[in-house]
């Protein structure tokens, strides 16, 4: 987690709450309407802003054999997270069928794909590939080309199972 910046949202949260209040203060003396509602839906925003969720983002793998170095990054609408972890700490990578989320944008039946690095120091895992890929063929390739390069045995599948 980048606690930079998540203390840099804090502080602009506090700000803004300090500039909400005295803006609402100044609106109700000088009974100006368009103050009043707009510090009436700019905290609720605001909050919602706050509570957005980090989302999948683009991630971005850099592997460096000769440094015993795997550096993760996810950019996202929060901002970057950053992690470096050892290769040698990768112990197998796993592809994962997942069953889409019922909404009218999918048809029934189909599976996604998803495709994640595993570490041996912990649970931890890393997303390469999000479950929003519906061609097999393009996450196998993704995993046999890092499986190749890492020298890892042959990937984990997770198949989905009807309940």
């Amino acid at each position: 987690m980048n606690y930079w910046l998540l203390t840099l949202r804090a502080i602009a949260f506090i700000f803004s709450a300090v500039v909400l209040v005295g803006t609402f203060g100044v609106a109700v003396l000088s009974g100006d309407w368009f103050l009043n509602i707009l510090c009436i839906f700019y905290l609720p925003i605001l909050a919602l802003l706050w509570l957005l969720p980090e989302g999948q983002g683009q991630v971005t793998c850099t592997f460096d054999k000769q440094a015993d170095r795997l550096l993760y990054q996810r950019r996202s609408l929060r901002g970057t997270t950053t992690t470096v972890v050892a290769l040698s700490t990768v112990y197998q990578i796993t592809l994962q069928e997942e069953r889409p989320v019922q909404n009218y944008t999918y048809f029934p039946g189909e599976i996604l794909y998803s495709v994640y690095l595993e570490l041996r120091s912990s649970r931890e895992r890393f997303t390469l590939l999000p479950a929003n890929s519906f061609n097999m063929v393009k996450a196998q390739k993704i995993v046999w080309l890092v499986s190749d390069f890492l020298e890892l045995p042959p990937f984990n599948l997770i198949e989905f199972v009807e309940p």
